[in-house]
């Protein structure tokens, strides 16, 4: 992550500590299907450590009903994909994990998520409810989620679903109240675009979508520049004509808000470099890296 000026900096190093996105309080599923596509030399070196009905699953990308074999596949791939980077001469990190999209919503049991998180030997975690279906939907929860763990939990603001083509000014209002009122240190992610899931919402045009040049963007921007939090905003890079110039835009029409992206915008390092380096006031997290554009520690379902 790159340095931030002072006014911010305490925000991001609290959210860089995060560790875990969890749903039902777990990690993302381990991607079996993501297995077929993985480099050559990650195959080489499973087949080397598995029989060959084992190997039938990671070819084949099926996930074993067995959870001995689901164990065993997961396991390899971890020390496989060490094995490699370190063939590569690429260091392994071995700090602490951090991941600061960790979001909650009425699926989770929540007292028992934090446990698990406490487990882990989490200190901070830079949270936001997810409020899939109206606003404010699991935000009293959340709160007092905070209320009862005020050492670990900074909030953010709550994730919308429903936002389309813009962004409203009921979104906008609730936003900066909630600022305002529960003092929020940051913007809960807003997706921009979000491609749909096999296993997810569906949608005639085949993605959930706001166009950040639209005035709603406009409108929330200028509600936030007194505040100085920085926002969430994901996107991701399958329609780069249409939407690189558009996020450029974003990021260089105000130069004092910061910007987070997260999941690295699923995009590859080329896409990152150009975009971080041209706009100071953008920052990416690691969370979750896409397995179809780069080797990932855990394969994620794809979008």
């Amino acid at each position: 992550m790159k340095a931030l000026n002072a006014s911010n900096q305490i925000v991001i190093q609290i959210m860089a500590a995060t560790l875990l996105l969890f749903f039902a309080g777990q990690v993302a599923a381990f991607d079996y299907s993501a297995l077929p596509s993985a480099p050559p030399e990650m195959h080489q070196c499973m087949e080397e450590k598995l029989d060959s009905k084992i190997m039938g699953y990671v070819y084949s990308g099926q996930r074993p009903k067995d959870k001995q074999t689901r164990k065993t596949i997961k396991k390899t791939y971890e020390t496989c994909f060490t094995a490699t980077n370190k063939s590569r001469g690429i260091p392994t990190y071995d700090g602490p994990l951090f991941d600061a999209m960790s979001q909650i919503d009425e699926t989770v049991n929540m007292d028992q998520a934090i446990r698990n998180v406490r487990a882990a030997g989490v200190t901070k975690l830079a949270l936001f409810a997810r409020s899939r279906k109206r606003l404010h939907q699991n935000e009293q929860a959340v709160l007092n989620l905070a209320e009862r763990n005020p050492d670990l939990i900074i909030l953010g603001t709550p994730k919308y679903f429903r936002l389309s083509d813009d962004i409203s000014n009921a979104y906008i209002e609730s936003t900066v109240k909630g600022i305002r009122k529960h003092g929020y240190k940051f913007i809960g992610e807003i997706l921009y675009t979000h491609g749909d899931k096999s296993t997810g919402k569906q949608y005639a045009r085949g993605e959930r979508y706001i166009d950040p040049s639209r005035p709603g963007t406009t409108r929330l921007m200028e509600a936030l520049a007194p505040l100085k939090v920085p926002v969430m905003v994901h996107w991701e890079p399958y329609a780069p004509k249409r939407d690189y110039p558009r996020f450029h835009a974003l990021y260089a029409a105000w130069p004092n808000q910061v910007f987070i992206l997260p999941h690295m915008g699923f995009a590859t390092a080329k896409t990152i470099d150009d975009f971080m380096s041209r706009h100071p006031n953008l920052h990416a997290l690691t969370s979750k890296k896409n397995a179809s554009w780069t080797i990932s520690p855990i394969p994620r379902k794809k979008h």
